[in-house]
């Protein structure tokens, strides 16, 4: 009963000790804002085969860590496409990573 008390415990502290380290989620304030005006597209994709591993990630005109305020105005006019795609086969791996008017990088 002590052993399985102990091993509760320290599963109990890894989950607090990661939920202190994730921090606060992002946030906007004051007289801060981010606007987007997109007149095209936005294409985030992939393809894998084979065992091969695609990660993509984009972001556009957001706040991905910290908090931002203060009179920040962000403006993204896009009169174009983005497009963030990847593909992979046999093993391979492929990261991408796009940010267009955004605060922060999860890259």
């Amino acid at each position: 009963m002590k052993r399985i008390s102990k091993i509760a415990m320290f599963g109990f502290s890894i989950v607090c000790a990661t939920s202190a380290v994730a921090g606060d989620p992002p946030s906007i304030g004051g007289q801060a804002s981010i606007s987007a005006d997109i007149k095209g597209g936005i294409i985030n994709g992939g393809a894998a085969e084979g065992g091969a591993k695609v990660t993509l990630k984009q972001s556009v005109a957001s706040v991905l860590h910290g908090s931002v305020g203060g009179a920040l105005q962000l403006n993204v006019d896009l009169k174009g496409g983005i497009v963030n795609a990847g593909a992979a086969e046999g093993g391979a791996q492929v990261d991408a990573c796009q940010s267009v008017g955004s605060i922060g990088s999860d890259c």
